[in-house]
């Protein structure tokens, strides 16, 4: 295979870096691949205790007990931690990518607040986040009880980034 000349492969060095990459090397050399560059985004507000949230699957409620379970049922080994995405997907479809995770949750001060850090975030959805994508509509399950055995009243599997649309908890900071 041809190389390309200087002026190509530097120009194509700076395009890898401008596209939220970091790392050094030939950007041809497969040997030495870019590192993605990401970020922490923390204490991002996921979910707040109240009643009557409307969703697409129905009403309901958020207690504290819910929120303490979110946190809590990270611990068990048999729970995954959850992701970050964009946006609310078909589920006839999948493949999407997972863009980071959200780790360290923990509650408010009050207590009426569930937190998290979103690890992992590509940097260039982290920089345009606050204004491109400023809510956010958690995924999980109640009520959950999992092949170990063990039970939980609240999962957190995930939270989809929005943009125009308000999520069922509208209350949270964008």
């Amino acid at each position: 295979m041809k190389r390309p000349s200087a002026r190509i492969a530097a120009s194509m060095a700076t395009a890898t870096t401008d596209l939220g990459y970091i790392g050094g090397g030939d950007p041809l050399n497969h040997s030495d691949p870019p590192t993605p560059a990401l970020v922490t985004v923390p204490n991002i507000e996921l979910m707040e205790v109240g009643e009557d949230w409307v969703c697409s699957t129905g009403v309901f409620t958020v207690t504290v007990a819910d929120l303490q379970s979110a946190v809590a049922s990270q611990a068990d080994p048999f729970v995954r931690t959850p992701i970050i995405k964009l946006g609310h997907t078909d589920p006839r479809f999948d493949g999407d990518p997972a863009l980071g995770r959200i780790e360290n949750l923990h509650l408010s001060e009050s207590k009426q607040t569930l937190l998290g850090d979103f690890v992992g975030v590509p940097r260039w959805l982290a920089e345009c986040m606050a204004s491109a994508f400023p809510r956010r509509s958690i995924e999980g399950h109640f009520a959950m009880t999992l092949r170990s055995g063990n039970e939980w009243p609240f999962v957190l599997e995930g939270v989809a980034l929005l943009g125009e649309a308000y999520p069922a908890i509208g209350c949270l900071e964008d």
